[in-house]
């Protein structure tokens, strides 16, 4: 499968090509001399292998400039499951598609999303390439500035209730991993090494009282969630004047979310 969709994005067609590195670039005289396509990651548990990326350089007059696009490539699954369903396997392309992502508030962005492209066995998304402003493992400030404006971002949302009708939101996403709970995790090595009987018990307590806890949450006021904000995705980035930007990436799981109140 890996070689088969690095063989046809070898083969795109340059004309589609250079549109998109014009738009990524706000240049639309670019020309593009040279290209190649690498692997970008292989740790996507639902869609391993999918992401892609297109580097090279161009040329706008006399200036030569380095570009990088990435590309995600979506597989049609055999079964298709409803756009409101957690798993729902094309979420991704209909939030990149929607006027809601332009109308998500700050202090956090989305990629920029600059075309889709369908095909039989699957789909392809392209997208900006974001790079943080810098490698290092994240210190305890990043965690705490991230959370204060995932806290931000969620709570603008919640003010925005025109945005939570999107009909691919996920919904009762809770519902669906308290259902998926399984007696199985349990035997996962990881879980049997660091988790106590104690949290063995409460788990199994909630799911028990799954019911209770859904229609407790169900009652809660509804606003936008991600539902993977881990490090992976929230890349801390330079903006313009010396601001910082939080860029979350990777939408496949977007929820309509319920919120809990201080």
């Amino acid at each position: 499968m890996t070689q088969a969709v690095l063989d046809r994005l070898q083969s795109i067609d340059l004309d589609v090509l250079t549109e998109v590195v014009r738009q990524d670039q706000r240049r639309p005289a670019l020309v593009i001399r040279s290209w190649a396509v690498q692997p970008l990651s292989n740790k996507g548990i639902i869609n391993p292998g999918g992401l892609w990326s297109l580097a090279g350089h161009a040329r706008d007059g006399q200036e030569t400039c380095a570009w990088s696009l990435v590309v995600k490539v979506l597989r049609r699954p055999q079964a298709e499951l409803s756009p409101s369903e957690l798993w729902y396997w094309k979420r991704e392309v209909d939030f990149a598609q929607s006027p809601l992502r332009a109308q998500l508030p700050g202090p956090i962005r989305a990629p920029r999303f600059y075309r889709v492209d369908e095909y039989l066995e699957d789909v392809w998304l392209w997208m900006e390439h974001v790079r943080p402003s810098s490698t290092a493992p994240w210190i305890l400030d990043d965690f705490r500035l991230t959370a204060h404006d995932l806290g931000r971002w969620n709570g603008a949302c919640l003010a925005q209730c025109g945005l939570l009708e999107a009909p691919w939101l996920a919904r009762y996403h809770y519902r669906t991993v308290m259902d998926d709970s399984s007696t199985e995790d349990w035997e996962f090595a990881l879980n049997q090494q660091y988790l106590s009987p104690s949290v063995r018990a409460r788990h199994a307590q909630l799911v028990a009282e799954r019911e209770l806890f859904s229609r407790a949450i169900d009652a809660l006021p509804h606003t936008i969630g991600h539902l993977d904000a881990q490090c992976r995705n929230l890349l801390l980035c330079d903006a313009a004047a010396g601001h910082r930007e939080v860029v979350l990436i990777d939408w496949p799981i977007a929820a309509s979310h319920r919120l809990a109140q201080s």
